[in-house]
């Protein structure tokens, strides 16, 4: 029996990659140098997921949840992941990357690919200035939802931010209003005031900011 070859950090970094996005297996095993038999092996030995197949049936139940939490149905993706991203994200208010993994059973692969899709879409922001990253949901996520009062449509159009005083006060009122526990309401609180600063400094755009409490399409 011929022994295979010792499976390298790099191999291994690759097959996570690989297999926990789907990519067929004999793809994988062509790219690897590897049997169809050990790539299955190896994943299954190291706790490796294949994304959750979901059917067009699945997909519409998943939407019809998310409408029901209040989700606007014209803005909802197609994706499974992106939905279920969504759909948690809109009971827990606020949530880290790898909570998202454990509360959404999705491999750090396949999360990271449906954030980037709602980011592009416009539907969710990331703050990567702390550590572990957190998510959250725009306005243009909600069907409906309360707005606190920080600038009318010229000043968001100019990009005019809002104090720390202002938007510290009308926070307070705010996110009590929308978030269900009072651990969301204090990392919810640290999110926002992290985005003014970061867009303060340059480093997202005023309208990402504002993107956070207002559905822009509107203005």
């Amino acid at each position: 029996m011929i022994r295979q070859p010792i499976w390298t950090r790099r191999q291994l970094s690759d097959l996570k990659t690989h297999y926990e996005s789907g990519v067929p297996i004999q793809a994988i095993a062509e790219a690897l140098g590897r049997t169809a038999s050990a790539i299955k092996t190896r994943a299954q030995l190291n706790g490796f997921r294949r994304p959750r197949r979901c059917g067009s049936k699945e997909v519409e139940a998943l939407k019809t949840y998310a409408a029901k939490l209040g989700l606007d149905e014209a803005s909802l993706p197609t994706a499974p992941s992106e939905l279920r991203i969504l759909i948690c994200l809109s009971q827990i208010d606020i949530s880290s990357k790898p909570g998202l993994d454990k509360a959404c059973s999705i491999g750090d692969s396949a999360r990271n690919k449906a954030i980037r899709a709602l980011r592009l879409s416009g539907l969710a922001l990331v703050d990567n200035f702390c550590s572990p990253s957190e998510v959250i949901l725009t306005r243009k996520a909600y069907r409906s939802r309360p707005e606190p009062v920080l600038a009318d449509n010229d000043q968001i159009r100019l990009g005019v931010l809002p104090s720390m005083t202002k938007l510290c006060s009308e926070l307070d009122s705010w996110l009590p209003a929308i978030c269900r526990k009072q651990a969301s309401i204090d990392m919810y609180r640290c999110f926002i005031i992290r985005k003014l600063e970061n867009t303060q400094t340059g480093d997202i755009t005023p309208a990402d900011f504002y993107s956070i409490f207002y559905d822009l399409k509107r203005h």
